[in-house]
């Protein structure tokens, strides 16, 4: 036992192993939650694209549905003959989140994704779940209308906003009314 403890502290190298190469491990990058069809290999990277892309930070106001429809907007200009529309939005969306979203993604399990329908499903259960929380935290008109300003500084058009506004008026339906008479 004492020998094996012994060999341990040597790597391959038959050198002995430093605290440096116990900080920094060897292997940088975990498995993405994205399995990607055979037509992936192919796949036209162009950078500027990157630059039209909407992005997505995970905060409480801001809108998956729109950020989709945004994102899907782009995607739909991205003519490559040699993939599949699939497999263009899954390799184009991890670049469109940031912040709270990108950990998100990231911390998916891996291989969980195969197909466009099933990121964007996991991503709306995820972030539709928030904005509904967000809303429906205080009843009162006033902090609603707070909350409207605050959907317009973050540049979302409130009109945009049907359908997590309807998910809430047929959860929350009290508050709703209370809104519109505010």
């Amino acid at each position: 036992m004492a020998d094996k403890d012994n060999q341990s502290i040597y790597n391959e190298n038959n050198r002995v192993r430093t605290l440096r190469d116990y900080m920094n491990p060897t292997g940088t990058s975990a498995r993405s939650c994205i399995i990607f069809a055979p037509d992936a290999s192919h796949f036209n990277f162009k950078p500027n694209i990157v630059q039209l892309l909407p992005t997505f930070h995970g905060l409480e106001l801001e809108n998956p549905y729109l950020h989709l429809r945004e994102f899907e907007e782009v995607c739909n200009t991205y003519n490559d003959l040699n993939c599949s529309m699939n497999t263009i939005r899954l390799k184009l969306f991890p670049f469109s989140l940031k912040d709270k979203a990108k950990t998100w993604l990231q911390n998916l399990r891996s291989g969980s994704i195969r197909a466009w329908d099933e990121m964007q499903q996991q991503f709306l259960k995820k972030f539709s779940l928030l904005i509904e929380q967000t809303l429906s935290k205080d009843k009162s008109p006033l902090s609603l209308k707070n909350q409207e300003k605050h959907f317009t500084s973050v540049g979302i058009d409130i009109s945009t906003c049907l359908i997590p506004v309807l998910i809430i008026v047929l959860k929350h339906g009290d508050w709703f009314h209370n809104f519109i008479k505010g």
